[in-house]
């Protein structure tokens, strides 16, 4: 967990929209026109998403592409993603470096949201690599939420013949290019089919895939095969799993520390009046561990010293993680003590009742985790980690299944990929490698975990930095178990296409893959448009936030093979104790991020979050 974080994800990370790319991205010498195709992705009276796809319908390939629209009424964009904006109606975009290049044949998506005065509307989309003339066609596609209305998607688009096709069946489209089988994946933008394989995500031409059998394997309103003709809208799909328009306000009622109850409990019955009403145990759903983060030892509000808390832990979770008190400053506050009671309390109770335990974390460089004397220490650094990491294993072993050996070692914005922390300072990259052997040979049984934020797909150069990290440390024989994906996600950032890729690049090295910190806040403060876009938690939001959740965990139950899932963990029991409502670019506003709504006290009742959970764990 992070307390106080820099900018947490860079331009792409101000995104609350659902991306898909279609391209191979091989760049060419040679320039071409394309088709150019706006469509709505999604409209909910107030706000919208889009897309707009371009295609390269001729022979030859482009290298480089911009294009230009222009709304005639209220609708304005507020951020994009996948492309360089500028512009303020008429708006510009150009591809980034990525991108830039369109083979014969294949199309490039981005995609943006927008603030509405009305109807979304559909622009025609101009510029040099569009061709002229236009031609348009719709598709409309329903939205399931426990409030259910029907999400109309609609586009406009640019091709050199005015003749547009509305069936998912045709076989031809407007540009001449012909249909093609897609894979409608949950709320992403149509996927490509595999052709080399029947189930998995996989990489054939320069991008991701998805096996039919894995495509088919989705319940029949989140998604599906589908027909995708490239140089028109016509694709007809199943129901997206986003949320529909329909909302219904509750009241809310902030203060300080609490700020989240009442808002929370408030609108218990759309939160939590799901079909099934209060659920079986949900870590039994899973065969794998299901775990929550707990505030423990002398900590305010631990969860041994409220009973709902310890009543909740027990009945649906089988794996706890210390949000605190197993970090540095709290096990190692001077060079020649290690306190270990707090720690020991909450290892014991977990040992006790079947609950396992999952240490975070060995090493960290937030400035109020590392300890004061660490930074002024004189002697052999190295030397000491060793002692620091093997003291604390040695003395959990055999009581904590698994650690995070170190958390959050990669800064993006460096060309060597690494934080310029104390531990580099001093050591370089080493610090990592000798602390992983440090805790292997103190706890030869342990499994050992990189763990980060910001991995998950939609920060591509920090997934990039990750795969370095890992690739270095199995390169140099270090025990190294898997990869924690903290999944502090946003309600529709990044896409899951984004995430399956970032699981399966974990899983392409034998590595297990394990979602440390996962929570879904409503409200997205990186977005450009206003902020908080939810003052309550309205039944809207709660279907967007169940079909998130869902998503997710149905992700990781494609992507990641039984043997190499180290399980899924929540950051927080329920909303009222999330980190997220402390956090400073949240401005103090009010959200719902967990599975479990107030009172502060409870008992406490489980969300559609927590139903999405265990729908995608059953289906």
């Amino acid at each position: 967990m992070i307390k106080l974080r820099q900018s947490i994800h860079g331009a792409l990370a101000r995104t609350v929209g659902i991306i898909s790319i279609s391209t191979g991205l091989v760049l060419a010498a040679q320039t071409a026109s394309a088709a150019c195709e706006y469509t709505v992705t999604n409209s909910w009276g107030s706000g919208f998403t889009a897309s707009i796809r371009i295609t390269n319908d001729t022979g030859s390939a482009v290298n480089g592409w911009a294009v230009n629209w222009q709304y005639a009424n209220g609708n304005r964009v507020t951020n994009s993603w996948n492309a360089t904006l500028s512009g303020n109606n008429p708006y510009s975009a150009s591809n980034i470096g990525w991108n830039g290049g369109i083979q014969p044949g294949q199309s490039v998506e981005f995609g943006f949201q927008g603030t509405a005065n009305g109807a979304a509307e559909t622009p025609a989309v101009t510029g040099a690599v569009c061709a002229t003339g236009s031609s348009s066609s719709s598709s409309s596609s329903s939205s399931s939420s426990s409030s259910s209305s029907s999400s109309s998607s609609s586009s406009s688009s640019s091709s050199s013949s005015s003749t547009s096709s509305s069936s998912s069946s045709s076989s031809s489209s407007s540009s001449g290019a012909n249909c093609v089988e897609m894979c409608k994946w949950y709320q992403d933008a149509p996927r490509p089919l595999c052709n080399n394989q029947n189930s998995g995500w996989g990489w054939e031409n320069n991008q991701s895939c998805i096996g039919r059998a894995t495509c088919e394997s989705q319940p029949s309103n989140a998604g599906g095969v589908v027909n995708s003709c490239p140089s028109s809208s016509s694709s007809s799909s199943s129901s997206s799993s986003s949320s529909s328009s329909s909302s219904s306000s509750s009241s809310s009622s902030s203060s300080s520390s609490t700020s989240s109850s009442s808002s929370s409990t408030s609108s218990t019955s759309s939160s939590s009046s799901s079909s099934s009403g209060s659920a079986a145990n949900l870590y039994t759903l899973a065969d794998f561990p299901i775990g929550v983060a707990v505030t423990a030892g002398n900590e305010s509000r631990s969860f041994l010293s409220i009973a709902a808390k310890e009543a909740t832990v027990k009945k649906h979770f089988d794996q706890i993680t210390a949000g605190n008190i197993m970090k540095m400053s709290y096990l190692h506050p001077s060079e020649n003590s290690y306190t270990f009671s707090q720690a020991d309390a909450m290892v014991n109770w977990a040992n006790s009742n079947g609950v396992s335990v999952h240490g975070h974390t060995f090493i960290w460089h937030s400035d109020y985790q590392v300890p004061n004397w660490m930074n002024n220490y004189s002697g052999n650094f190295a030397s000491m980690m060793d002692t620091h990491v093997t003291t604390i294993a040695d003395h959990f072993e055999g009581r904590v299944v698994s650690w995070d050996v170190v958390n959050e070692a990669i800064d993006e914005s460096q060309s060597s990929c690494y934080r310029n922390s104390l531990f580099y300072q001093r050591l370089g990259k080493a610090y990592i490698a000798n602390a992983f052997r440090a805790a292997r040979a103190a706890d030869p049984s342990v499994e050992l975990y990189y763990n980060d934020y910001d991995t998950e797909g939609g920060n591509a150069n920090k997934l990039n930095c990750l795969l370095q990290l890992v690739d270095d440390l199995q390169a140099n024989n270090v025990p190294i178990d898997g990869v924690g994906f903290q999944m502090h996600v946003q309600i529709d950032w990044p896409s899951t296409s984004n995430i399956a890729a970032a699981f399966q690049a974990i899983v392409d090295r034998g590595l297990k893959v394990k979602i440390t910190e996962l929570d879904v806040p409503i409200n997205n403060p990186y977005g450009s448009g206003s902020f908080p876009q939810y003052s309550t938690y309205t039944s809207q939001a709660a279907a967007l936030q169940k079909a998130r959740y869902k998503s997710i965990v149905k992700t990781y139950l494609t992507v990641v093979p039984a043997h190499l899932r180290g399980g899924l963990t929540v950051w927080g029991i329920w909303d009222g104790d999330s980190w997220l409502l402390d956090f400073d670019n949240r401005q103090g506003a009010d959200d719902w991020p967990l599975l479990f709504s107030g009172p502060a006290n409870g008992p406490y009742v489980e969300k559609e979050a927590f139903y999405g959970v265990a729908e995608a764990l059953t289906e």
